[in-house]
């Protein structure tokens, strides 16, 4: 599978966990010591502290993920810059962000996050 691929892939999961509000599969997303950055919230580090945060946090209503400019590829290590959009269930309060998302390829082969940096813009 192309990269660009793989990341539309990770980014339809990613918003389908979202929508729902799966802490269980959000955090699955993320590497063992993978570290989450956002405004208005302490940095989350680990997977046991992704988890508390992802189940205490309700879901946002729908999200859709769109994957940007690959910064790096290196194989092991992908760097994406791209945006994200939430909004209400039933359209309203639509809220656009952007983000900085490093990925660390796994041993299976399958990326997973080890930086996320989403930031509203609106």
């Amino acid at each position: 599978m192309a990269l660009n691929e793989e990341l539309a892939a990770f980014a339809e999961e990613f918003g389908a966990a979202a929508s729902t509000g799966d802490g269980e599969r959000l955090t699955n997303l993320y590497a063992d010591d993978a570290i989450f950055m956002t405004h208005g919230l302490p940095v989350a580090a680990g997977r046991a502290e992704l988890h508390a945060m992802f189940s205490d946090d309700p879901a946002p209503g729908s999200m859709s993920i769109e994957p940007g400019e690959l910064v790096l590829d290196s194989g092991d290590i992908v760097v994406d810059v791209g945006s994200y959009v939430t909004a209400n269930h039933d359209g309203t309060n639509v809220r656009p962000g952007k983000y900085v998302a490093v990925y660390r390829r796994q041993s299976d082969g399958s990326l997973k996050l080890a930086v996320h940096v989403p930031v509203r813009v609106a």
